[in-house]
């Protein structure tokens, strides 16, 4: 009788993380069936997750002054108790601009006049074998658009950064979670997609020479309240 291998589960972490080193791609994604786990909180890890759920949730219909507050006091809960007070504002502050600056820019608007939301956050998955393993592919895209004037389906993604120079654009034509993604869409619901746009959101940097926060969603959103 042949023994049956096991089920082998990749997404974008898997596959990034087995480029820069195997061994961690071991140590944080397999070992023991589901990685190890760091002790405490990683404020990206964090910071992502809690934007990316909001996001979701003011295109599902929610208000987004209520949802940004929410992510901004869910963010700081997550922090180091002993974080300075005005870090914890300027992180709460930074969520919450990131937020409502993209749900009142001119940048969504012309978004929702040219596409409808047809996906958030729908999970997507595309199996396949090789070598006598099931190879099983993850994505969750942030949102699938169809464009109103043709009927084109498109992989839309938020993604949060603290660089926005040139190599940062650069990545994207040939980024494994896009590509990948694409795949999983298909499979899964089945749409042929015409392309992909990643949307950047600037949060700046935290500077320990200074102990504060430099992003124009920090202390130019909070006075300009």
């Amino acid at each position: 009788m042949t023994e049956s291998k096991p089920v082998v589960f990749w997404d974008r972490t898997r596959a990034v993380k087995d480029d820069d080193c195997q061994r961690a791609r071991l140590w944080s994604t397999e070992w023991d069936g589901q990685g190890v786990e760091p002790l405490g909180s990683a404020f990206e890890l964090d910071f992502g997750i809690i934007f990316h759920g909001a996001m979701a949730d003011v295109v599902r219909g929610d208000y987004a002054t209520v949802v940004a507050q929410k992510a901004g006091v869910a963010m700081t809960a997550k922090m180091d108790p002993s974080t300075p007070s005005q870090r914890l504002t300027e992180v709460a502050t930074l969520m919450e601009g990131l937020i409502l600056g993209f749900f009142t820019s001119s940048v969504w608007q012309e978004m929702a006049s040219e596409y409808k939301v047809i996906a958030v956050e729908v999970e997507t998955t595309y199996e396949w074998e090789m070598d006598g393993y099931t190879l099983k592919l993850a994505a969750k895209p942030d949102l699938i658009l169809e464009r109103l004037v043709d009927g084109t389906k498109w992989y839309f993604e938020w993604k949060t950064t603290g660089t926005i120079d040139a190599q940062w654009f650069k990545q994207w034509p040939r980024a494994v979670q896009l590509m990948a993604g694409a795949v999983a869409v298909k499979h899964t619901l089945g749409y042929e997609l015409e392309g992909c746009i990643v949307q950047a959101l600037y949060k700046g940097y935290f500077s320990k020479e200074q102990e504060r926060w430099y992003s124009p969603l920090v202390y130019g959103y909070r006075n300009g309240l």
